[in-house]
Order: structure tokens, then C-alpha cells, then sequence
């Protein structure tokens, strides 16, 4: 549900002000101006084929967004065409997950008049056809993450507003061609939980991660899904959100976020090797008081990159501007890596990574010029080759 864009949003605070605004915006007579391009989530499946998603503004209003979707080619990103579901009037695609240049699925949410639902599209090589997904038994539902683990075997991550009855956690899982709901009870202690991420190592096994709240505070959680049911997975108590998730084996998963600290928030990190989950803050400059880890791709065991964005601690022009950040993980540290900032550029901000290699990354966000959100936003790209990063324009 990575709505961030570039101000710092909860999840829940995001999918409120994109898709449950006072109600649907009529379409003008007049040709559209395409003000915000915004990319949340991107997948590479080889050097010549990644798709990237997120959502495009073309009114300047905030409460009319509809899907986006790029292709990568190996020299350029070309837009496809993404319907949402008909009598509906916005949408949006938050995650995507590829397998083969010829099969991806993407997740998001669609809706208007102040509902919201949760849609899969799914990629052919062609074109993207959309389904709707079953339904949570309330209004305000989204898919904010998704993960194939074998071409026709994803899994979602699901979160509703309020949280559904029973004290449950979702997850929607696609065997072939079909989508089926499969939930977890949670304590009885536990007020409310957010699923953030998921990620699957194989058709039969995904791991989840989230946060959740009791009256003693907040936490980040873990759940395994084993091809049958969802269990909870033994973790300690962070206490931080992880925002994405990345398990390249049944053995092995690198989640990244933010641990809140009151005036100065870090970047902050799980990993597990093994059977053990082992957290850390990501060590920030003095200038920066902000940094968020909203992505994370791990090419193989113990070889992760983590991007996010930076926010200075000292006001330019009256406001706090954000850099795109990555850094990346060997095995023993996280070392930050030198993003380039895109002349005329106000804000940049990376929001999601795909990582075939070590030497072959691809991360997606947006670049804004002027003030934060929704004020010309453009999509903003990144290569990194293992030892710089090269930004490309998307369309």
C-alpha cells in the first residue's frame, strides 16, 4: 500500500486521501493534463523486461487517480494501457510481481463515491487484464502487496479500515486462475494489524510481515503462508514498521522500514538467516532527520539493497527536502550508497526495487520540482550497476 509518495504517510492515512476522498470526480470534456506520476512498485524478470506500477494523476486532484503501469524493453520504459473495473472511477496499482517477461501480476485498489476495492491485472507479454478480488466484509479494502512465487502461484497481502471481525489478518492467494481467501486469527490483546508486505520463495511458501497495535504499543509482526494456512512466525518485538519484504529462499528474508524515534526517525532493517530474525537501525547522517526504507530486493541470500528516501534536517526555502536513498546489505552491514539528485529536482524519492544481481538493480519513485504532493510529480527510475546508479526518465 506504499502511498508515500513524497511526504511521509501511514498506510492508512495514504489509502484515505488517495481513494476515499468525498467521492468520484467527473471527467472533464477537455484534454487531460497529466500533472502526477507516481511509481510504487517494480518487478525484473532479465535485463530487457521489468514492470513497474504506481498510479497517474490527470486533473490535479488528489481524489481522481487512476492506475500506471510501465514496461522496461532494456532501453526504454513505454506506458501499457490498465483499465479498472467498469462504474468505477479511480484506481490504483501498488505492487508488482513478474515471473517471466510474459507473466506478472500486479495489485491495487480501485472504487469511488468514497468505496474501495481490491483488483489484480495481470500481464500476458501483451496487455493487462483486470480482476476483481475477493472481498473483505467491509468498504475500504486494498492489496498493497504482492509476490509470485511460481508463474500462477501469487499471494497478496490484504488490509481493510476497520479491521475485519474475529481479530483476523487476510491474504488472498492465486492457484492457477483462481483467487481464494485464507485469514489468521490474531491475540485477543491486539487492537488492530496492518499487513504491509509480503514475499514468496516458492509456490508453497510466503512470509508476511505487518504492524500491529495493543494498548502497550506497536510492533512489527511475521506470518508464514505454507500452501495450506497462514501461522504466525516467531520474531521479536520491533518496534518499527516494515514497509517491504524480500525472501529469496524458505531460509532467508530481509525486511525494510522506519523506527520511529520522536524527533528523528531511521531507516531500520530485519534480517533472517536462518531461523532468527536480527533488527537494526541504519546508521544516518548528523544533516538527516528522516530516513525511511520503503523497498528492498534481496538477489540471493545475504545480498540485499534497501531504498527509501532521505529528509534534511535543515529547511531550504521553507521546506524539508527528501533525496532518494539506498543502501545495501553483504551479509554482516548495510552500507549507504551516493544516489544521484536530478538538477532542478525539489524532492526524489525511490519506493520500490527489483534486483536480478548484485551488479543489476532497478528502482522506481517519483521527482517532484516544486512543492510535495501531487504538484508535477514525475516518475523517477534508477539503474544500479554494483557500483553507480544511472536515473532514466519513464513516460
Amino acid at each position: 500500500m506504499r502511498k508515500l509518495a513524497i511526504a511521509v504517510m501511514t498506510v492508512l492515512a495514504a489509502f484515505a486521501s488517495v481513494l476515499l476522498g468525498s467521492g468520484a470526480v467527473q471527467a472533464s470534456n477537455a484534454p487531460a493534463t497529466i500533472t502526477h506520476l507516481d511509481l510504487s512498485g517494480v518487478s525484473c524478470a532479465s535485463a530487457t523486461f521489468c514492470a513497474a506500477v504506481g498510479e497517474r494523476d490527470e486533473t490535479g486532484s488528489p481524489s481522481n487517480v487512476l492506475p500506471l503501469a510501465e514496461i522496461w524493453n532494456g532501453a526504454r520504459w513505454r506506458r501499457t494501457a490498465v483499465s479498472i473495473p467498469k462504474g468505477w472511477s479511480q484506481g490504483d496499482l501498488d505492487s508488482v510481481s513478474c515471473t517471466s517477461p510474459a507473466y506478472c501480476v500486479a495489485v491495487g485498489t480501485y472504487g469511488g463515491n468514497g468505496i474501495s476495492y481490491a483488483m489484480a491485472q495481470t500481464w500476458n507479454g501483451r496487455a493487462w487484464t483486470v480482476t476483481v478480488l475477493p472481498q473483505l466484509p467491509h468498504s475500504h479494502v486494498l492489496a498493497d502487496s504482492v509476490s509470485c512465487g511460481a508463474p500462477r502461484h501469487c499471494a497478496t497481502s490484504m488490509a481493510s479500515r476497520p479491521m475485519p471481525p474475529g481479530n483476523r489478518v487476510f491474504v488472498d492467494v492465486l492457484s492457477g486462475t483462481t483467487w481464494h481467501v485464507h485469514a489468521m486469527s490474531l491475540p485477543k490483546d491486539v487492537e488492530l494489524a496492518l499487513p504491509s508486505a509480503i514475499s514468496c520463495a516458492s509456490a508453497t511458501y510466503c512470509v508476511l510481515t505487518g504492524e500491529y497495535y495493543r494498548q502497550d504499543g506497536a510492533g512489527a509482526a511475521f506470518a508464514t503462508w505454507n500452501g495450506q494456512r497462514l501461522a504466525p512466525m516467531t520474531a521479536s518485538a520491533y518496534p518499527a514498521y516494515f514497509w517491504s519484504l524480500s525472501c529469496p529462499s524458505t531460509t532467508h528474508c530481509a525486511a525494510a522500514g522506519e523506527l520511529f524515534g520522536g524527533l528523528t526517525d531511521w531507516g531500520y532493517v530485519g534480517v533472517r538467516n536462518g531461523g532468527t530474525w536480527i533488527a537494526a537501525r541504519v546508521a544516518q547522517p548528523h544533516a538527516i532527520v528522516v530516513t525511511d526504507l520503503i523497498g528492498v530486493s534481496c538477489a540471493a541470500p545475504n545480498r540485499c539493497l534497501a531504498v527509501g528516501y532521505l529528509r534534511d534536517r535543515q529547511p531550504v526555502n521553507g521546506t524539508y527536502p527528501d533525496r532518494a536513498t539506498a543502501v545495501f546489505y553483504n551479509g554482516k552491514t548495510w552500507t549507504r550508497l551516493n544516489v544521484p539528485f536530478p538538477a532542478g529536482s525539489r524532492d526524489t524519492a525511490f519506493q520500490s526495487v527489483s534486483c536480478l544481481s548484485v551488479t543489476r538493480c532497478v528502482a522506481v519513485g517519483l521527482v517532484a520540482p516544486g512543492s510535495h504532493v501531487f504538484s508535477n510529480h514525475s516518475a523517477f527510475t534508477g539503474f544500479w550497476n554494483g557500483t553507480s546508479w544511472r536515473t532514466v526518465p519513464a513516460s
